[in-house]
């Protein structure tokens, strides 16, 4: 599996700290653990929420042929309310219990944790951003692939990542007779 996550910062100096390249591998392997649908909770479409909804209102209606039981319209409203909500949570990266906090915090609670952690001089918080696109497991499409190709080529050069191994590389195609 792999994941490509943006995460911005302010600064190259909180960009490039130990820390912040821990939070975004974190990130990283919370999308690659948890498969979040979406970002943040305000992405989630109004189609995705309606779909959701008709699939709890049909399992509910399911529940009621086998029990016999008719539940008021109202009450179906909260326990369906209730339902989307804790969907909602566990689809959305941000509301999601990191995978690497022994305290249970949520990714916006790292998130929040790591920028507050990291004020500027003139005391601001350090804003994090997390752009995770289209988050989700999909086959690749030939095109993704070369756009994918392309963002990680134009990170490497503006981080400015050595290529280790490229130099050594050119041992391995020596003939030994």
């Amino acid at each position: 599996i792999g994941v490509l996550v943006e995460v911005n910062s302010q600064t190259d100096f909180v960009a490039r700290s130990p820390d912040f390249i821990e939070f975004v591998n974190g990130v990283g392997l919370q999308i690659a653990a948890m498969t979040p649908l979406f970002t943040r909770r305000s992405d989630i479409t109004a189609d995705a929420l309606e779909k959701q909804k008709q699939i709890f209102l049909g399992q509910m209606e399911e529940e009621e042929a086998q029990s016999g039981k008719k539940r008021p319209a109202d009450v179906k409203e909260k326990i369906v309310g209730g339902k989307l909500d804790k969907w909602q949570a566990e689809i959305s990266l941000d509301e999601q219990p990191s995978v690497t906090s022994e305290e249970g915090k949520t990714i916006a609670q790292l998130a929040e944790a790591f920028a507050d952690a990291h004020r500027d001089e003139q005391g601001n918080l350090a804003v994090i951003e997390i752009k995770a696109g289209q988050v989700g497991v999909r086959p690749m499409r030939p095109e993704d692939r070369a756009q994918l190709e392309a963002k990680a080529r134009e990170w490497l050069h503006a981080a400015r990542v050595p290529r280790q191994g490229v130099a050594g590389a050119r041992h391995l195609h020596a003939r030994h007779d």
